[in-house]
């Protein structure tokens, strides 16, 4: 996570989303798409965490990937949460203002593949304080990553691994002998907190 939240510096500071995210113009920067697509959005070939991210500007009302631009109403036909309408999405992930907050694990759909996703949003720039951001970095990712991760603990040993934030809302949840009355209920949208990991 240390090395999501770096990535979302880098792009804070970038050359190439700073003039996106102040351009006023009546005309839309389609080089400056391009450039950004192509030299910014290249972060995610060299870490596992970063293969799914995009960057919502809100002056342009477009998600930029790695690959391709969408409107939202269009992204959000390939990849969206299974509980949230377009509506909702739209209000609480690209309509507020988001510090280094998590998203707890969460059924998703990515272009009709059923999945679960943990969710990583910074607004930019990082010191952004109004009800709203010129953008928003947001990285998905996948349960399987973090399975593949904490494997070795759960199924080697016999332990279970529990994340939750600084409220004691889950963020995830592996293994088969978790506690009674471990698992925590609450405002899912806040900071990553604590990691647990139980040995037999």
């Amino acid at each position: 996570m240390a090395e999501v939240e770096g990535m979302t510096r880098q792009l804070a500071i970038s050359q190439e989303i700073n003039a996106l995210m102040n351009d006023r113009g009546t005309e839309r920067d389609v080089y400056g798409i391009w450039k950004a697509m192509r030299n910014v959005l290249t972060f995610g070939q060299t870490n596992d965490f970063l293969q799914n991210y995009f960057i919502y500007l809100a002056n342009y009302n477009l998600i930029i990937t790695s690959g391709s631009s969408y409107r939202p109403e269009h992204y959000y036909e390939y990849f969206h949460y299974d509980n949230l309408s377009f509506e909702e999405w739209e209000q609480q992930v690209l309509g507020q203002t988001h510090r280094s907050e998590i998203k707890p694990l969460t059924p998703f759909i990515q272009r009709d593949v059923k999945t679960s996703v943990i969710t990583y949003m910074q607004s930019l720039p990082l010191d952004s304080f109004n009800d709203t951001s010129s953008a928003i970095v947001v990285v998905l990712i996948d349960q399987k990553t973090m399975t593949g991760l904490l494997s070795g603990l759960t199924e080697q040993s016999g332990g279970w691994v529990h994340i939750y934030d600084a409220k004691g809302n889950t963020i995830f949840l592996q293994g088969e002998k978790v506690p009674a009355g471990d698992d925590s209920a609450g405002d899912p949208w806040d900071h990553a907190g604590v990691v647990q990991l139980y040995r037999q």
